[in-house]
């Protein structure tokens, strides 16, 4: 009996000792096992949505380099925009639209798994983006302005707004209308035209001949009827006329640039030439008073763009 007691102590005192050890190695292991903290949480990247967004429009394309290195990648982009008469951008406005220069198809859904989407309006979804890094461009073109836009940022388990500014400025370029007054030579033979218009900043007059006698040499005034070069006699005298040309060879065609801001509003024009033929012209027009010399001046109001 004595002997049987002494072995089963020191066979319970084994099995305590056993299990000690292998309760400290699996302690051990679950201590070196990985966290099963998510990525984005386990690598400290607190601003996962700091994207660095430039974008440019027109109010109808629109350009967006979103950089995403300081955030996490995009998975989807959703656009909600506005128009200028304040009605909803639909997908069947877009004309184009592509990433990073690649064709990308677009839905008008949110689709299923996700809840980045706005609760009303109009909406669409550029879908399945895969760019690791960088920067990525996104560049749309619209058949209507857009007045603005907000974009959300899908990436991960974040969805990020962004809202951005769009264009209403005039589409609609300014039209400048050509005016033509006749020159004639010799006072009854018809030569060429003068051309005249401007845009915001010049005055444009060309001489155009449209026979075969060319101007040899051309004299221009432009400003008011009382400021016009005239002797005593009150005839306009074309070689004090402060544009003037030698045109030597002469020539079928020559136009003088004249700043608006040397102009007033409305004014006076006097084309003067002399022919190849040896006869002087005029660009037809009023006759100038006082005196007996033939010639002729136009008036003309610089046209403004609205």
């Amino acid at each position: 009996m004595t002997t049987l007691s002494k072995k089963s102590g020191w066979y319970l005192l084994l099995t305590f000792f056993v299990s000690m050890l292998f309760y400290s190695c699996n302690n051990s292991n679950i201590e070196e096992s990985p966290s099963q903290t998510p990525s984005n949480q386990r690598n400290g990247l607190a601003g996962a949505g700091d994207y660095d967004i430039l974008t440019t429009t027109d109010g109808f394309t629109f350009t967006l380099e979103i950089d995403q290195d300081n955030a996490q990648d995009i998975s989807h982009l959703v656009f909600q925009l506005m128009t200028c008469e304040g009605e909803y951008v639909t997908i069947d406005n877009f004309v184009s639209a592509t990433v990073n220069g690649m064709d990308w198809d677009l839905t008008s859904t949110t689709g299923s798994g996700t809840d980045c989407t706005f609760d009303t309006g109009d909406f669409v979804k550029f879908d399945d983006f895969g760019f690791q890094g960088g920067v990525v461009t996104v560049e749309f073109t619209l058949d209507v302005q857009a007045a603005s836009g907000t974009v959300l940022i899908k990436s991960g388990q974040g969805c990020y707004p962004f809202d951005f500014e769009g264009d209403c400025g005039d589409d609609e370029e300014c039209v400048y209308v050509t005016e033509s007054f006749e020159i004639f030579a010799g006072q009854t033979i018809l030569v060429g035209e003068l051309l005249v218009t401007n845009d915001e900043e010049n005055l444009y007059i060309t001489y155009s001949s449209t026979s075969d006698d060319q101007f040899a040499e051309t004299h221009l005034y432009v400003g008011t009827l009382e400021g016009l070069p005239t002797n005593r006699r009150g005839t306009p005298v074309p070689g004090q006329f402060p544009y003037k040309t030698d045109h030597d060879p002469a020539v079928s065609s020559y136009t003088y640039t004249i700043p608006l801001a040397d102009l007033p509003d409305c004014y006076i024009i006097a084309a003067h030439a002399a022919m190849t033929s040896d006869e002087t012209a005029w660009s037809f027009g009023d006759e100038f008073e006082g005196t007996r010399r033939w010639g002729w001046y136009s008036s003309y109001c610089t046209q403004v763009c609205e």
